[in-house]
């Protein structure tokens, strides 16, 4: 389920898409929660909103970390369609990804980058060329 994570070029079956889904949902939930906590640590530390209940600072720091879901979900899309060399439709797939991650979260965004890991590769005869 969880075999070959970083090859990004790997057909995965569905049960290793899942297994990429659960990984990379859960590394991307970390960094985004890291994202918020050194957002609020930099508006505490240099004040430049002045002071802030923990209410504020606790809205302002998850909207820093649901905005990080939108270029992580845009990274992963764009390195498993390079690494697969497949066409141009899955980079709209990609976009389309990011912006669900925008709108809905990176729980939901995440779900069309899972399956094109599940593509087959592009495969490139060079005894043709």
């Amino acid at each position: 389920m969880f075999k070959g994570l970083m090859d990004f070029s790997l057909t995965r079956t569905a049960k290793q898409a899942s297994g990429f889904y659960l990984a990379y949902l859960l590394l991307g939930l970390l960094i985004a929660g890291l994202m918020g906590a050194v957002s609020q640590l930099i508006t505490s530390a240099f004040g430049s909103f002045g002071p802030q209940s923990f209410s504020q600072s606790f809205a302002q720091g998850t909207k820093v970390g649901a905005l990080t879901g939108i270029p992580y979900t845009l990274i992963l899309g764009i390195v498993s369609v390079v690494k697969k060399r497949i066409g141009f439709s899955f980079y709209l797939l990609v976009v389309l990804s990011a912006i669900i991650a925008g709108a809905l979260g990176m729980v939901i965004g995440l779900i069309p980058i899972a399956f094109i890991t599940s593509r087959t590769s592009a495969t490139v005869d060079n005894a043709h060329m």
